[in-house]
């Protein structure tokens, strides 16, 4: 079972220092991930749904994060073949202060086979207390996808990250997700009955509230990320975190060539 440690010391000296963090806000609709290809792209749950091409060429710079069990009943799921470095969540508890399960029993999250893919990579999620601990390799925060993302981008060696699709907020239409906008052939389907309190489908209310609570904490990574010297960017003009410099897709290019020169 291979670990964040391991992608590290497989790719950290042979991909770039540059890493685009794609969530699922609407705004990536405005965006061309294509022109991101040079690039490190992480692909965050149903973010990958943006990136067709990852079913051909070389896995370089393209990884996907899956961090819920019914991520696997979703069709945006990414399978065995897909051409990317895929990162599951480990075990289905917190570890504790000493980075161990924090509970007889702990099991795995996803399907064992899922694990033994020389695509995939696993991590686990940490105690709270420990938000922002970029010295754990091995381990991500115990929050969201979004700062866990972030957190995975800066232990890969990233020096400028931009924040894709993940505004934190819903568009003028009270729209949430890039593919709700998209034809109804082209949404992503889930296999059975959505569970109750689902990640995928909160309420608004709920999900308000969850991106006030991911507002905070992105903004703690990105002064412990300045601190190091890496750039955090964001390339969605509507945006609640306005605390991240706003740029725009041509000037991030730009600078993305000049930083990887």
């Amino acid at each position: 079972m291979q670990s964040i440690s391991d992608y590290i010391d497989k790719h950290q000296n042979n991909h770039s220092k540059v890493a685009i963090v794609w969530g699922s806000g609407t705004s990536a609709n405005n965006l061309h991930p294509d022109r991101c290809s040079p690039f490190l792209n992480i692909a965050v749950n149903a973010s990958v749904m943006l990136f067709p091409s990852w079913y051909e060429g070389s896995d370089k710079n393209r990884i996907s994060i899956s961090l819920d069990v019914e991520a696997v009943k979703w069709s945006w799921f990414p399978t065995d073949n897909i051409k990317c470095h895929r990162f599951l969540r480990k075990n289905d508890q917190l570890l504790d202060a000493d980075d161990k399960p924090t509970r007889v029993g702990s099991k795995l999250t996803f399907p064992p086979e899922m694990y033994k893919a020389k695509n995939t990579y696993c991590f686990d999620r940490r105690q709270r207390k420990d938000l922002v601990a970029f010295n754990k390799i091995d381990s991500c925060p115990a929050i969201n996808t979004a700062p866990l993302s972030i957190d995975l981008a800066v232990k890969t060696g990233a020096k400028l990250i931009a924040l894709a699709g993940m505004e934190q907020m819903a568009n003028k239409d009270d729209v949430t997700h890039f593919y709700q906008t998209w034809p109804e052939e082209k949404q992503p389907v889930f296999d059975g009955k959505i569970p109750r309190g689902s990640p995928y489908v909160l309420p608004t209310k709920r999900q308000v509230r969850r991106w006030r609570r991911n507002v905070n904490i992105i903004s703690m990574f990105q002064a412990e990320a300045a601190k190091r010297g890496i750039k955090i960017v964001r390339l969605s003009e509507q945006s609640a975190l306005g605390f991240i410099p706003y740029m725009d897709e041509d000037s991030f290019i730009s600078l993305a060539e000049k930083t990887d020169s």
